[in-house]
């Protein structure tokens, strides 16, 4: 089961992919609510309550929701001047750190739009190698 608060699934992208995410999902015996969330003090003995009252009996659950980035830790290396405002890694289009030519940065801690971060899974594969952390 899959429960989720916005009132469609992949709202960041388009209905279209929204639409046919669904399809894959419901077809996979997945079971989805849209517009709910889940009330995770109400557990008791694996049973929740959603938003709109549903009750939902389940063995885990998995919270699967934007947490802020930690990169706190960065501001106290050779990246700390490739930090943006919010504690991003600014990537060119290369996916190489701002200011070096042989750091790459992936995933949620980068600058990158969401909607562009799945272009990551093509380029990692070209970028693997050696990388020197003294080099500017």
């Amino acid at each position: 089961m899959l429960v989720h608060r916005g009132s469609r699934l992949l709202e960041f992208i388009g209905e279209s992919a929204s639409r046919k995410t669904l399809n894959w999902l419901t077809s996979n015996k997945v079971e989805v609510i849209v517009g709910q969330s889940v009330d995770l003090n109400s557990s008791s003995d694996g049973v929740y309550r959603t938003s709109g009252g549903e009750t939902i009996v389940a063995d885990c659950h998995f919270i699967c929701i934007g947490k802020s980035i930690d990169s706190s830790w960065l501001k106290e290396t050779i990246l700390k001047d490739s930090l943006d405002t919010q504690g991003r890694l600014m990537v060119d289009s290369n996916l190489r750190v701002k200011g070096h030519n042989n750091i790459f940065g992936i995933g949620d801690i980068t600058d990158i739009p969401v909607t562009l971060r799945s272009r990551e899974a093509f380029v990692i594969p070209f970028n693997k190698g050696y990388i020197n952390t003294d080099d500017k």
